[in-house]
């Protein structure tokens, strides 16, 4: 199923653990994830397993919710995962009662992301501190223009080291690449 593609690293481990379950306490753990509630340990299951269920759990359902899956399509999907029908069943129990609620918080939870204007950077020298070492040391101070969702456009500026902006201009041109 496409909702749950690509397979983070564990789930696999995850699923395993799943099927060693009972449904109910599969169906509870699940319940409790969907609430966005802490995971405890089960009588059959170990605090670090409880957690890389929890984990798998949250990936499925907020998968299955961002692609708005039915509740037949989430059933077929979790059973490409390699859970059983009855697993699988006690998953989908919790998907019918909580998936669109879910699904809602995920279409109205997506956070407004700015776009980059541009990058301005000045060379300075540091020509007084309360540290002689620092003194006569080279630094960037980095200018960042943002326009925000509503259309504004904001600057943020900071400084750093020569050394930190090598690495900083590294990863743009890394990025610059990959596109």
């Amino acid at each position: 199923m496409v909702f749950l593609t690509p397979l983070p690293p564990g789930v696999s481990g995850a699923v395993r653990v799943m099927e060693r379950m009972g449904e109910q306490e599969l169906q509870d753990l699940a319940a409790t994830v969907a609430a966005k509630q802490p995971a405890s340990a089960t009588p059959s299951v170990r605090p670090e397993e409880a957690a890389s269920v929890a984990n798998a759990l949250r990936f499925i359902l907020r998968s299955a919710a961002k692609e708005h899956v039915d509740g037949a399509a989430f059933g077929k999907g979790v059973l490409t995962l390699g859970l059983s029908e009855e697993k699988a069943g006690a998953l989908s129990t919790v998907w019918d009662a909580q998936g669109a609620v879910l699904a809602q918080v995920q279409a109205t939870a997506q956070p407004a992301v700015g776009q980059l204007e541009g990058i301005d950077w000045k060379l300075g020298v540091t020509a007084c501190s309360s540290d002689c070492d620092a003194l006569s040391t080279g630094f960037v101070t980095v200018v960042a223009r943002v326009r925000g969702a509503d259309g504004s456009v904001s600057s943020t500026a900071f400084e750093m080291g020569i050394q930190q902006f090598e690495e900083f201009s590294a990863g743009f041109k890394r990025v610059g690449q990959l596109l």
